[in-house]
């Protein structure tokens, strides 16, 4: 009897062990996430400086008026967002101030204390829009970048001598120009 109870429990257990796993089976979903953060970079860049500035140094209708464009101020900088972003252009002083005199003297219309000059930034391929600030119309320009973008730009600057028909007052002409990088 002890063996019949034990070889009926024994095929009892190989029915259900085998009868579960044949046909019992189960499946469940899961979410795998991650996050990126927003994120815009831009390389700093050097400051810029064209030096002493030629101006007619010859008596005469030209005297002392700027000789040529000044358009030698070029640097490379990465620019990055990894979503649409608008890019800003922005001059402190809408043009180059003249830190030592300002201009008020009886012959004030034939001279500036202030020299227009142009901020670029543009890209090495079509990775971003270009954005141009000229200081003879606005102190800040910007473009909406409606994708996300990762390029060696370049940054230039120029001093055109159409833009400045005066003639420019002795002395050390500054401003702050800020590039930035924001959402939309």
């Amino acid at each position: 009897m002890k063996k019949l109870t034990l070889a009926l429990a024994a095929s009892a257990l190989a029915f259900t062990a085998s009868a579960a796993s044949a046909s019992d089976s189960d499946s469940k979903d899961l979410t795998v996430k991650a996050r990126v953060a927003d994120e815009c970079s831009l390389e700093a860049p050097s400051n810029m400086n064209f030096g002493r500035l030629a101006i007619e140094r010859a008596p005469g209708s030209d005297a002392l008026l700027l000789t040529t464009a000044f358009d030698n101020e070029f640097q490379d900088v990465w620019v990055s967002c990894n979503y649409a972003a608008k890019i800003t252009i922005t001059s402190d002083n809408q043009g180059l101030v003249n830190q030592d005199q300002v201009n008020d003297g009886p012959d004030s219309e034939d001279f500036t204390d202030k020299l227009n000059y142009g901020l670029y930034l543009l890209p090495s391929d079509d990775d971003f829009l270009p954005v141009y600030l000229q200081t003879t119309t606005a102190s800040t320009r910007f473009r909406d970048q409606t994708d996300a973008f990762h390029d060696l730009g370049t940054i230039r600057a120029v001093i055109p001598q159409a833009w400045n028909p005066n003639r420019p007052l002795s002395g050390d002409y500054a401003d702050t120009a800020t590039i930035s990088l924001s959402p939309i």
